[in-house]
């Protein structure tokens, strides 16, 4: 079972203790063929808009479809991106 948000997803901005976090979960089993798309519209409304310094370190926290496609997204804007997960997909077996 994939987790879902109960209510629907969520895409938004907020702050905690001065951090601007942009939200964007809560997909269920929809997130592979949704997660490009949210991902897409979470950069494209919600962060962009904020004019980021592109020498500000990003933190993407998860390493799933949407964290994945963020991270995407934003580098190719040219912004300094970090993936934060327990798990990584795909991960080789040394």
């Amino acid at each position: 079972m994939r987790p879902y948000r109960e209510g629907g997803i969520r895409m938004e901005k907020s702050i905690l203790e001065g951090k601007t976090i942009y939200h964007d979960y809560g997909h269920g089993g929809g997130g592979l063929s949704l997660g490009y798309g949210c991902a897409k519209y979470v950069v494209d409304h919600l962060f962009l808009p904020e004019k980021v310094s592109k020498n500000e370190p990003l933190a993407i926290i998860g390493a799933g479809i949407i964290g994945l496609s963020t991270a995407f997204l934003l580098i190719e804007q040219g912004y300094k991106v970090t993936v934060y997960a327990n798990t990584v997909p795909f991960e080789r077996s040394k």
